[in-house]
C-alpha cells in the first residue's frame, strides 16, 4: 500500500491446515467495531484484519493492524 491505494499485490500460498471454527465466531464487521470503542481507536484506519488462534486452537482472535499497531479482539 503507498498512498492509501494497492500498490502491488502478490497471492502467497498457504499451505497450513488451520482449524474449524466454533459457531459463535464474531464477523471481522463486529471485531473493528469492538476496535472503535477502545479510546484511541475511535478513528484509525485499519490496514488488515485476519484470524488468529492460540496454539491449542482453544481460543480465536481477530488481528487488526492499524497505523498505532496490532489489536487483538476476541473472536467469540
Amino acid at each position: 500500500i503507498r498512498n492509501r491505494a494497492v500498490a502491488s499485490a502478490q497471492e502467497i500460498l498457504y499451505t497450513a491446515a488451520g482449524g474449524d471454527l466454533p459457531d459463535n465466531v464474531i464477523s471481522s464487521k463486529e471485531a473493528i467495531a469492538k476496535m472503535r470503542q477502545i479510546p484511541g481507536y475511535e478513528n484509525l484506519t485499519v490496514q488488515s484484519v485476519e484470524m488468529i488462534y492460540g496454539p491449542d486452537g482453544s481460543m480465536w482472535y481477530w488481528g487488526i493492524k492499524t497505523d498505532r499497531g496490532t489489536v487483538t479482539i476476541e473472536a467469540r
